[in-house]
């Protein structure tokens, strides 16, 4: 398949998507490293203002260009919306909106989890369990190392 094949079926099915979705990552990344430019970069020792848009803008045309050399292996099948997702994790934002206001941030924390499991067809309770007490230790752990933070009081 060759540039002319790909550049044809734009819009049509996945390649489409990726062909699109590609060349706009691309773009932004084109984008944000013309903007960088007009700000000065800095040395390594004190970073200016332009360093960061321009590291970006170069992950980002990178990271597109490699979505456009990965455009042809993938089929004109588009698969059909999958609901099970979107409502999992919407469900699972929710809950951990609400959780967290009134039973605190560990609840809330394996409310997220335990339900985002759910957007997968197998769901896994040691997962779970695992994840979910991994993330919360880290976070006591946090809390305990920078306990005079102002952003740790709000846990």
């Amino acid at each position: 398949m060759d540039i002319k094949d790909i550049l044809g079926r734009a819009g049509q099915g996945r390649v489409g998507q990726r062909l699109i979705g590609s060349i706009a990552i691309t773009g932004l990344g084109l984008l944000a490293i013309a903007e960088a430019t007009g700000y000065p970069l800095g040395s390594l020792r004190r970073i200016g203002p332009g360093a960061v848009p321009m590291g970006l803008g170069v992950l980002l045309t990178c990271l597109g260009l490699a979505f456009f050399w990965d455009v042809p292996k993938y089929e004109d099948r588009v698969p059909g919306f999958l609901w099970r997702p979107l409502i999992a994790i919407s469900a699972a934002m929710a809950s951990f909106a609400f959780l967290v206001e009134y039973s605190g941030m560990f609840a809330a924390i394996f409310g997220l989890i335990g339900i985002s499991e759910f957007a997968e067809r197998e769901y896994s309770w040691k997962k779970v369990l695992i994840t979910s007490a991994g993330l919360c230790l880290f976070i006591a752990g946090l809390k305990t190392l920078l306990s005079d933070s102002l952003i740790l009081d709000l846990y």
